[in-house]
């Protein structure tokens, strides 16, 4: 059996790993050369990812999960064969360096710390 820290990391990795896989597929799903038969299926990934039907329904503690991360992770498989290796390397690549740099946003920035005040005024407010 492999200690704790092992596990975290694994999973840590896989994460990581499915996170990258998710964005180059949506990059290859943008990409103009990407066959129509790959788009097809990645858009059925997507409708099944945030569909409420599922085949073991996901009120079920972790095969409910483990369901979507299986089709998910397939799916993408499938869609990685369907395309040229080149493509998906130049997709993977933009991943890469969309998850390498971290996301700045000095709007977002603001929106977030206004909503997070209008909060925290409304919630004085009725208390007080």
């Amino acid at each position: 059996m492999l200690p704790q820290k092992n596990w975290r990391t694994f999973f840590r990795t896989a994460l990581q790993n499915l996170r990258q896989h998710a964005l180059s597929a949506f990059f290859l799903a943008r990409h103009p050369r990407t066959p129509v038969l790959a788009r097809l299926l990645l858009v059925l990934i997507v409708a099944y990812a945030f569909s409420p039907i599922d085949f073991i329904p996901d009120f079920i503690p972790i095969l409910g999960q483990l369901d979507d991360l299986l089709f998910v992770s397939l799916g993408i498989f499938i869609v990685r064969q369907l395309v040229s290796a080149s493509l998906w390397n130049e997709c993977a690549d933009m991943a890469k360096t969309t998850l390498a740099k971290p996301p700045s946003s000095k709007v977002g920035l603001f929106i977030v710390i206004a909503l997070w005040l209008i909060i925290i005024s409304l919630s004085v407010y009725y208390f007080i």
